[in-house]
């Protein structure tokens, strides 16, 4: 993961792959930007921006992105 912050704002990109072989062979991308603003030491909101690539093999593909806005409370 990439962050970047300037002074309550953060700015992150997030890359993952993986893979699965035990039952049907899968392979998982997926790609996240997000910016996460300390609106106190306790809560930070976030917008969230993913794009997800699932490969069935010998099955075809399915794709899918999600925009993500929240709260993370800290305690």
């Amino acid at each position: 993961m990439l962050v970047y912050a300037i002074g309550k704002v953060r700015f992150g990109v997030n890359w993952a792959q993986n893979e699965q072989e035990k039952v049907t062979e899968v392979e998982n991308k997926k790609l996240t930007f997000g910016v996460y603003y300390n609106l106190t030491p306790t809560l930070t909101i976030l917008a969230e921006y993913s794009d997800q690539e699932s490969e069935l093999i010998g099955a075809g593909t399915d794709a899918s992105s999600n925009i993500n806005l929240g709260a993370i409370l800290f305690f």
